[in-house]
């Protein structure tokens, strides 16, 4: 009840999950909240938490909480200094995000507020699904391997450089 529900919330620099070998990682977390309440979040990691896999593919699906006029419910978001989702060998990572309820002008499927908030360092790649998304900050989304980004809903419309659409990848996210 109420604002900032976490469904799952990995926080500080000793906050880890890791797979040094072949095998997978997936999570899974939805944000609580009613009526009118912000900051429900699916799955967020934060202030230098890590979750990484080297050769095992990494799976990370979040659903923001939220109503209302409720803001900043996102379904997956990374903040905070050295604070990443990553893959450093084979291992592939997909993100499947959606947005909570609420004011739909500030709640995002994926917010990547973090240099290398989502990255692979070897030769996995990284799918994005999502309705929505934000970045703030150079290299946000980091691969070494393949990106996609795509609409989690079919009906979704995508904006590529100047381009309008709801799944908006400006020029600046794209550089």
């Amino acid at each position: 009840t109420g604002s900032t529900n976490v469904g799952v919330f990995v926080d500080g620099a000793a906050a880890t999950i890791t797979n040094t070998g072949s095998g997978t990682i997936g999570i899974t977390g939805t944000g609580g909240g009613i009526t009118n309440s912000g900051t429900n979040r699916g799955f967020q990691v934060g202030t230098g938490a890590i979750i990484s896999t080297v050769n095992g593919n990494l799976t990370a699906t979040g659903t923001g909480g939220g109503a209302g006029t409720g803001t900043t419910n996102y379904g997956v978001f990374v903040t905070g200094a050295s604070s990443t989702v990553k893959t450093t060998g084979s291992g592939n990572m997909t993100i499947t995000a959606v947005r909570g309820g609420g004011a739909t002008a500030s709640n995002y499927g994926v917010d990547i507020a973090v240099a290398n908030g989502l990255q692979t360092t070897g030769t996995g790649t990284i799918t994005v699904i999502n309705d929505t998304i934000l970045m703030a900050e150079a290299n946000d989304i980091n691969s070494i391997g393949d990106l996609t980004i795509r609409p989690y809903t079919a009906s979704t419309t995508v904006g590529v450089g100047s381009g309008a659409g709801t799944l908006g990848l400006t020029d600046t996210l794209l550089t």
